[in-house]
């Protein structure tokens, strides 16, 4: 009898341990970090609004530093449109206003 509870626990154990590992690994692919380099969010309505992603690199054990990155993707109503400048022979470059 005590040899089949002891059985029970352990694969229960070890159920327990699969269950949260499983867990884990369908996390991490929904989140951001599954996502490859390069790329700040996984949504395409996201590319025409300005997002911000601060990441947490290392926090001193006494939070007397931190070092985190942030990185500012800005949106297409934020960007100056392309333009085009003709010169003429003789003249010099300076400041334009774009159209």
């Amino acid at each position: 009898m005590r040899s089949a509870v002891k059985r029970f626990g352990i694969l229960g154990l070890i159920a327990v341990i699969v269950g949260t590992y499983a867990a884990l690994v369908g996390l991490y692919e929904d989140s951001v970090e599954g996502v490859p380099p390069g790329n700040l969010s996984d949504s395409a309505q996201a590319v025409a609004e300005t997002t911000a992603t601060l990441t947490v690199e290392e926090m001193q054990p006494n939070y007397s530093a931190v070092l985190a990155n942030l990185a500012v993707s800005p949106g297409s109503e934020l960007l100056d449109p392309p333009t085009r400048r003709e010169y003429t022979k003789g003249m010099l470059p300076g400041v334009f206003r774009s159209r």
